[in-house]
């Protein structure tokens, strides 16, 4: 068309179909129109899609999305050589929230992973659905966790008094348990209160 769109059309019944083979069966390549159906279909091997012929991105043939990677590890990889990767989801207007959202069996756990190419497992944030806890791990051993009740537990995983560890409870208590000195104040610079003890706001003593 000299102006405007120019346009292939393919009418059937069934919509329209472009299709790809070698030999009389092999299909290779299909794009297919209905009313309410569009399919791209590779029959064997990875859909590639390409940029100044080289390789962009790429869906393999278990249906996983690899983008700068044509070997994606996981449902989604994004690798990025020389420069930051980053994944960037935003939402514009007043009250449009952006958001990640994890979802995983009632007996799995939902977590997110902080590490580097030789170990991806350096470090985990999870949220551990069979007792509604959120842990922090470092070095894949468990390092604090914020139990179902909105306790911090920092080294250790039960919420007592006798446990090596150190327990922030919700309700305003604070438990320091270790086999040595468990506080330790520095006041700097000049003299003065290194520590009040006050009752309802009332000063009732310091050291």
């Amino acid at each position: 068309a000299s102006a405007g769109y120019a346009t292939l059309s393919l009418n059937g019944s069934d919509g329209g179909q472009i299709a790809f083979q070698t030999g009389d069966t092999a299909k290779q390549f299909i794009f297919s129109t209905s009313t309410d159906l569009s399919i791209f279909n590779q029959e064997a091997g990875s859909i590639k899609f390409a940029t100044n012929s080289t390789e962009a991105t790429r869906i393999d043939s278990d249906g996983k999305v690899g983008i700068g990677t044509s070997s994606p590890a996981t449902e989604l990889h994004v690798l990025k050589s020389g420069s930051d990767a980053d994944v960037t989801i935003e939402g514009t207007g007043t009250g449009v929230d952006a958001r990640i959202n994890l979802y995983a069996n009632s007996t799995g756990v939902s977590q997110i992973r902080f590490g580097d190419e030789a170990d991806t497992n350096i470090g985990l944030l999870t949220y551990d659905h069979s007792d509604d806890s959120m842990f922090i791990r470092t070095n894949n051993s468990e390092a604090m966790r914020i139990d179902s009740s909105g306790n911090l537990l920092v080294g250790k995983d039960v919420n007592d008094l006798t446990t090596d560890g150190v327990v922030l409870r919700g309700s305003g208590e604070l438990f320091v348990t270790r086999a040595n000195d468990v506080a330790a104040f520095n006041r700097r610079s000049s003299d003065g209160d290194i520590v009040t003890f006050r009752r309802d706001g009332t000063t009732v003593g310091s050291i």
